[in-house]
């Protein structure tokens, strides 16, 4: 029977970490040997079950709460081209409020799901922020898509105003 540190190594991967009652428990890290996704983090009877970092081949990875081997609850996922989702998970899923960026500038911010942007949230582009109303992850038919950003200027003529709209597409 396992109990304490050791290594378990069988062809579908490599385990090393705590074990208790003859299972995974406690801290531990796992290499999957076919796919060479990585997984260091926490397990509860041979489940990745609490706080953990997930690392797939293709370099995106997952930080964050995982249940029975699913990220759920908070979380950040990282894709190798940059872009991040930071929120909610449920059974592998986003669910619920989440943020989703590319490097340098957030996307979209709002509520998710099954996945994809659903229901009110916010979007950004260049800077400006517009409220916006999602329907499985499209812009919604009745949800107005253009806002108007009105700012004063002065000029040596005096004051004017300018209003902007922009439109998304």
């Amino acid at each position: 029977m396992k109990c304490g540190l050791g290594k378990e190594i069988i062809s579908e991967y490599i385990y090393s970490g705590n074990f208790s009652n003859d299972k995974k428990n406690g801290k531990g890290k796992l290499i999957f040997k076919t796919t060479h996704d990585s997984y260091e983090g926490n397990f509860i009877e041979n489940q990745m079950t609490g706080k953990g970092y997930y690392i797939w081949a293709n370099k995106d990875s997952f930080k964050g709460t995982f249940v029975n081997g699913k990220m759920d609850g908070n979380g950040v996922y990282k894709w190798k081209n940059g872009r991040i989702y930071e929120g909610k998970y449920e059974n592998g899923i986003k669910e619920g409020f989440g943020i989703l960026k590319d490097n340098i500038n957030i996307l979209y911010e709002g509520e998710f799901k099954k996945g994809v942007p659903e229901g009110e949230g916010y979007v950004y582009k260049n800077g400006l922020k517009t409220k916006i109303k999602m329907e499985g992850g499209k812009v919604a038919k009745n949800s107005d898509t253009s806002f108007g950003l009105s700012t004063e200027f002065t000029n040596r003529r005096g004051n004017f105003l300018i209003t902007i709209k922009f439109f998304w597409v």
